[in-house]
């Protein structure tokens, strides 16, 4: 176990990347799905955010699920809910069947993804915990970069159907991959039910007040992320952009470029001041977004927000774990996990109200608010370690 590239590591990062990259494709082409149903925006808002409030009430069942059952078992049961919910995408016509579709989705999507990070936890060295979480998450950056380019593509070439196809496929590559796990060589972790034998522990176990501020950073960045994912391509459609795809491309590939170098400008500069700079730049590439029209400088802008929010989530996981106890750190990953789950629920659906009263351009211009909150916030927040 010593071997970070274990066969159980490489099953669970495939299994994780199909699973990232079937929701990306769903999540990249939403909301101009539910314009083609002929939704309103402000609606349009509520069933884009639905689905990320479902996966936070879910995760933390889910983590009670995978201590209590096999994880395999409980990853499968995720993936099929999540697989069978994107099909009925394409048969649900009025807005309450659609939004019931987009509630049990996110439940297949809290399950299916915490069951992935829990796996990984358990399968990954604990000596290399740290590094091996990292690597984790870049098969997630990969789809990022991949996912809505091929998702606008095929759309474009054969309409929505063949995309909710290969974000089926992908959920099923992911249920097959899964099952060459090796349960009996994954880390058996503490014995925790006595956190649940009662209503006041099971809630104490659901979050780490350490985390709570690192959390609100997260919560911050999610934010903002939620309204380039829910509505930029509507926003480009408006402005007859017809490859914004590219977008989302080059922000990935510059998130994943700044989260390599995050952790060594924190030590040369301080964490501090690399989340007070993150900030700094989300302020200015929302700002930037709103202002402009052509795809050259929404190149520019994917450069701003993937720099931006590249250099605030890893530090703010690290900060969340460092200043927690070493037996509450699965709380702190759920409280970080709850911020990231409540920005991009709460933010589609912000971003949809004010798109419906204001326009495209103000709702962006409007969404610089929040990483100002966060900068007033990392000011004044005592950034210290476990042993002080």
């Amino acid at each position: 176990m010593n071997n970070l590239w274990s066969k159980n590591f490489i099953l669970i990062f495939i299994t994780n990347t199909l699973l990232a990259a079937a929701f990306t494709l769903i999540n990249t082409i939403a909301t101009l799905y539910f314009s083609h149903k002929g939704f309103e925006v402000s609606v349009i808002g509520t069933l884009a955010g639905v689905l990320a409030i479902s996966a936070m009430i879910m995760r933390p069942f889910s983590g009670l699920a995978i201590d209590s059952v096999s994880n395999k078992l409980t990853l499968a049961i995720g993936l099929i809910i999540f697989g069978i919910m994107v099909l009925l995408h394409l048969h649900a016509e009025s807005s309450a069947a659609m939004m019931t579709v987009r509630i049990i989705n996110g439940l297949g999507w809290g399950l299916s993804s915490t069951a992935t990070i829990a796996m990984a936890g358990k399968i990954i060295p604990e000596e290399k915990m740290a590094g091996g979480i990292g690597i984790f998450g870049l098969g997630q950056i990969l789809s990022m970069a991949i996912g809505p380019a091929v998702a606008l593509w095929l759309l474009g070439l054969a309409g929505f159907r063949p995309v909710f196809y290969l974000s089926v496929v992908l959920s099923a590559a992911a249920i097959i991959v899964s099952q060459f796990i090796d349960e009996s060589l994954m880390h058996k972790p503490a014995d925790n039910r006595e956190k649940f034998t009662s209503v006041k522990k099971f809630l104490s176990s659901l979050a780490a007040k350490e985390a709570l501020i690192p959390a609100l950073f997260y919560f911050f960045t999610a934010l903002v992320y939620s309204s380039l994912v829910g509505f930029l391509t509507l926003f480009a459609r408006e402005l007859e952009i017809v490859n914004i795809g590219i977008f989302f491309s080059i922000y990935a590939c510059a998130l994943f470029a700044v989260r390599l170098l995050a952790g060594k400008l924190a030590n040369l500069i301080s964490e501090k001041r690399v989340i007070m700079t993150g900030f700094t730049i989300l302020i200015l590439a929302c700002i930037f977004i709103s202002r402009i029209s052509t795809i050259g400088l929404f190149i520019v802008a994917a450069v701003g927000f993937g720099f931006g929010i590249g250099l605030i989530q890893p530090l703010a996981q690290g900060l969340g774990m460092k200043n927690t106890p070493a037996a509450k750190r699965g709380a702190a990953g759920s409280t970080i996990m709850l911020g990231a789950d409540t920005g991009i629920g709460l933010g589609s659906a912000i971003a949809g109200y004010i798109v419906a009263m204001s326009g495209f351009r103000f709702m962006f211009a409007f969404f610089a608010f929040f990483p100002l909150i966060g900068l007033i916030i990392t000011l004044f927040y005592r950034f210290k370690s476990r042993t002080e």
